[in-house]
């Protein structure tokens, strides 16, 4: 394997890490021996990533790029018919695969086009950002938007592999980098304090420097072996699996109030300041301490220094929450941290107390 790539399994199948993997693929896609094989990439991977991509490849026919636009607003059924309208013209059947090159908008689209597309043919993840490498890719949810509310039609279903290669996430410029650390500092909130220490130590606000192009592999691959622990317990987000929604109740939300304003706001900036809010809750309603819950906020303004919060409507906001998939009995339902490295899930938070804890933020 190249640059000691690693594996993990998670369910049935292996996520490879490593550096510059191309041969895997490769080889992965030889023993298959399938008949066509397409690769779904937006406007920024079709550029700097599928030429990386091309150079692993030695397929006896001409892959079917097709091209989508970026931005989580093409996440929606319109842009899912144009993919199945290229699939059927050029012929592709249950005996090809489909391969998703691109972060997490990428894959949630593609996995879920692919799950159903002829009643499910195999699909690859090659996830090109941090934010898909931790998680987008891992763990088998795929699906789109609908009416701008963030994946509310979609199913579980696992690719058949993953491809984590950091030579993708050189192409990244400052933002997405520091958009894909939101959810690494969730995994150590949610289930283990030591690695959350470890973050805070290594990645405070001097990993931001403009020379630094890629992020420890090590770190990226903790991240996996965390979700893929939980994934394997509630592989259909019963129970514990719910954890990791954590700052994703209210994130979700914003993500969906700036697309419908027609403004840009990436989804690990929402969910940075998902994890203040809902950090915020925690102390109110559980046993987190304000002594921890300052050394959440300071590590978001860390990674998160020049996160811009438009003027939030608390209503607005609250009503996008009321769709969150994780509610029942017409409450707000969220993920808490009981203290550092525990959450909780399932609990119900009034309206008012919301509304407390937005402007709260607003206020940062």
């Amino acid at each position: 394997m190249s640059s000691e790539a690693s594996n993990i399994t998670i369910n049935e199948y292996s996520v490879l890490i490593g550096h510059s993997i191309k041969s895997e693929i490769n080889s992965f896609l030889s023993k298959k021996q399938y008949d066509k094989l397409a690769v779904l990439v937006d406007n920024n991977t079709m550029k700097s990533c599928l030429p990386v991509l091309k150079e692993s490849l030695e397929f006896s026919n001409e892959p079917l790029i097709i091209e989508i636009s970026a931005g989580e607003e093409f996440k929606n059924r319109t842009v899912l018919d144009t993919v199945f309208d290229q699939m059927l013209e050029h012929g592709i059947n249950r005996n090809s695969v489909l391969v998703n090159l691109g972060g997490g908008m990428v894959t949630d689209l593609g996995g879920f086009a692919g799950a159903t597309y002829q009643r499910g043919i195999d699909f690859i993840h090659v996830p090109t950002t941090v934010l898909g490498q931790v998680d987008a890719a891992i763990g088998g949810k795929v699906g789109i938007n609908h009416k701008n509310i963030k994946n509310q039609i979609g199913v579980f279903a696992d690719p058949v592999a993953v491809f984590v290669d950091a030579i993708y996430l050189q192409t990244l410029d400052d933002r997405q980098l520091r958009n894909g650390f939101a959810e690494v500092m969730k995994y150590g909130l949610i289930m283990d304090k030591t690695f959350w220490k470890e973050i805070i130590k290594k990645y405070g606000s001097n990993f931001w420097l403009e020379d630094s192009k890629t992020i420890d592999p090590e770190l990226i691959s903790t991240c996996i072996k965390l979700k893929a622990e939980i994934v394997q317990k509630d592989p259909l987000d019963k129970g514990i699996r719910k954890t990791l929604n954590f700052g994703h109740t209210f994130g979700h939300a914003l993500e969906s109030f700036y697309v419908s304003h027609g403004l840009e706001l990436l989804h690990g900036e929402a969910v940075a300041a998902g994890i203040i809010v809902e950090g915020w809750l925690s102390q109110k309603l559980l046993e987190l301490g304000d002594v921890d819950f300052s050394e959440i906020v300071d590590q978001v303004n860390n990674v998160f220094p020049t996160l811009e919060i438009a003027e939030l409507d608390p209503d607005s906001l609250i009503d996008l929450m009321r769709h969150d998939k994780k509610n029942f009995n017409n409450e707000i339902n969220f993920t808490l941290l009981q203290t550092l490295g525990d959450a909780k899930v399932d609990n119900h938070v009034d309206v008012e107390l919301i509304t407390e804890a937005i402007e709260f933020l607003k206020k940062l």
